[in-house]
């Protein structure tokens, strides 16, 4: 083949990859994406069995009251940093509103905010973390091995136990006459603390 016409072959190649690439550089990402460019081989782009990412609870969700107002048994959840809820209080409290429905209201008190130190220092000076049931820190429970629980604390760092809170509740309902299924046997699901789950105790 004459010499001239492979030089003139190979500038037509060359210019057609230059007007190709300029062609891409110029176009849409959108396009491209649409047209497969840059995707994986194996890649089909059906995605669609993934699902939405899973949603986030905020922290105002976790302090939300469990239960009917003016419930004959009322737990306020004293804590002094919203991870406590988090991590100990929340789907402990979530359940015992399911094991008690309708007879127990459950609210969180945030004790390191001033408003809310007038009365929990009326029910107990100087209480930080905890529980108030009724009224009361410390509950004359019969079936507990002292007849007394102090619910001051974490049943997390054994504190004060489950089953206790169970009884404490239950003693409450039958001294007010009110009908109820006791939960007090059953086994509660163990909580592990989140990741780096730190609180001091002053």
């Amino acid at each position: 083949m004459n010499r001239q016409i492979i030089t003139a072959l190979v500038i037509i190649a060359l210019l057609a990859v230059v007007g190709v690439l300029h062609y891409m550089a110029q176009m849409d990402p959108v396009q491209l994406a649409e047209r497969g460019v840059g995707r994986d081989a194996h890649d089909h782009g059906d995605h669609d069995d993934e699902g939405p990412p899973p949603l986030s609870r905020d922290d105002a969700d976790y302090v939300l009251p469990i239960g009917p107002e003016n419930a004959p048994v009322e737990i306020l959840v004293c804590y002094d940093n919203v991870q406590l809820v988090r991590d100990e209080y929340r789907e402990l409290m979530e359940q015992m509103g399911r094991d008690y429905s309708p007879h127990l209201r459950v609210e969180f008190v945030d004790s390191s905010d001033e408003a809310n130190r007038e009365m929990i220092d009326a029910i107990s000076e100087g209480f930080t973390i905890g529980l108030i049931i009724n009224g009361e820190v410390v509950k004359h429970v019969p079936e507990a091995a002292f007849g007394m629980v102090a619910f001051s604390g974490s049943p997390m760092l054994e504190e004060w136990s489950v089953p206790e809170l169970k009884m404490a509740i239950e003693h409450d309902l039958r001294t007010k006459g009110v009908g109820f299924t006791s939960h007090v046997g059953e086994q509660p699901q163990p909580q592990q603390p989140g990741p780096g789950h730190e609180h001091d105790r002053e």
